[in-house]
């Protein structure tokens, strides 16, 4: 599959990781209680598109999907993708950024610490591991050969 241009094997370390982790983040957002609170016989939570700030993590999971979808059509299909202003690695540093900023907000306007659940916090390394493998693949010129 690789021989054709496309393929898994074209997919450099940096592409893995922003991946992966832009799909990850997408499913914590989406599945993980991120607050979860328990008083007596009544016990609440919610995932990172609910509430309280449902806006953030609907945004922020929006983000992600739009990461993951780009990394596979860029790098696995032969869709040809439009041409930007900037260059596309620099659009997913800016998305991952945003997205990012999505996380942290949702996280500080968030209830009280003691709350927050494992979806919470694993949103906030997620989002910091696509925007850090974002950075990286910034610096690899397009069209770059997978890392050996």
């Amino acid at each position: 599959m690789g021989t054709d241009g496309v393929g898994i094997d074209k997919l450099t370390r940096a592409d893995w990781i922003v991946g992966v982790g832009s799909v990850l983040l997408a499913l914590d957002l989406l599945v993980l209680p991120w607050w979860s609170i328990s008083l007596g016989f009544v016990s609440a939570s919610d995932t990172g598109v609910g509430a309280p700030d449902s806006f953030l993590g609907v945004l922020a999971f929006l983000l992600a999907a739009g990461i993951a979808a780009h990394v596979i059509l860029a790098k696995l299909t032969r869709v040809e993708l439009p041409v930007l202003p900037i260059t596309w690695p620099q659009a997913r540093v800016a998305a991952a950024s945003v997205a990012a900023g999505f996380v942290v907000l949702k996280f500080l306007l968030h209830l009280h610490p003691s709350y927050l659940s494992a979806g919470c916090w694993g949103g906030i390394v997620l989002s910091a591991v696509v925007l850090g493998g974002a950075l990286r693949a910034l610096g690899e010129p397009e069209g770059a050969p997978p890392d050996a």
